[in-house]
């Protein structure tokens, strides 16, 4: 069954003076007063005041919106199209059912300990190559778990990039955590929202983007023949193009995962 996220959003709102003595125009009040630069600082803020990831993304998306609702004036029709993505489990391993193989990711009882990723480091060049990226801190390479770093290193020729990515993602979703359930690379927070093929030939990420338009964003491609854990793909072997929209898009597909 779709999501309602039009009626989730209206029992959001009308729930918020009860959950946190303030209303919507008192939050979009004390938002404004704060006068934070980006939405990662809205973000950050509202959770410092006890808001969940997503319901900080959503309060930021609202102010963003001129203080109306994002999902008012959407037809059920088309919400119910929308389904939850699924989950990774402990490895995103093939299974077989029914003669068909798909990847398995439903939630793990107890997530395992996570690293989380440093802030991206800055290119100075629109080519991909290591020598166009600044060289990594001693802090930035500890902070990257040791699987992680594997399966970066099946990313070959692409591997700047796709350090590039992982790095990128956690700047759009501050406080994402990431494992590797080979051969994806995992981002979570905290459910999980995309997930990295380092592919030596192409770089791609698999997420809930809301819909795909046929360029940028695609229908998922199977992974090795089996069944893409998320209904959505960007395939990615350019530097450039891991630009805002791209931030907007994984910011996206995390508040899709965690409402």
């Amino acid at each position: 069954m779709g999501t309602d996220y039009s009626e989730k959003e209206r029992e959001f709102i009308a729930s918020l003076s009860d959950d946190t003595g303030k209303d919507l125009t008192g939050w979009l009040q004390e938002i404004s007063s704060a006068n934070l630069a980006s939405r990662n600082d809205i973000i950050d803020w509202l959770r410092h005041r006890g808001f969940t990831f997503a319901k900080a993304s959503w309060l930021e998306r609202i102010y963003h919106n001129g203080g109306r609702l994002i999902y008012a004036d959407e037809p059920k029709a088309h919400l119910a199209g929308r389904e939850r993505p699924a989950n990774p489990i402990k490895q995103a391993t093939p299974a077989v059912r029914d003669n068909v193989v798909a990847f398995k990711f439903p939630r793990p009882a107890q997530a395992p300990p996570m690293e989380t990723i440093p802030p991206p480091p800055t290119l100075t060049s629109r080519n991909t190559s290591a020598s166009v990226m600044s060289a990594p801190t001693h802090a930035a390479e500890d902070a990257i778990s040791n699987g992680v770093k594997s399966l970066l290193v099946t990313a070959k020729g692409l591997r700047p990039l796709a350090e590039h990515i992982v790095k990128e993602i956690a700047r759009a979703v501050p406080g994402a955590n990431f494992s590797a359930r080979a051969p994806l690379i995992v981002a979570e927070a905290p459910q999980a929202f995309v997930a990295l093929w380092p592919n030596a030939k192409m770089l791609k990420i698999y997420g809930n983007f809301g819909a795909a338009d046929g360029t940028r964003i695609t229908i998922a491609e199977p992974i090795m023949k089996a069944a893409p854990p998320f209904p959505h793909m960007i395939a990615l072997d350019d530097a450039r193009l891991v630009d805002q929209n791209f931030r907007d898009l994984i910011h996206g597909a995390a508040t899709r995962a965690n409402i």
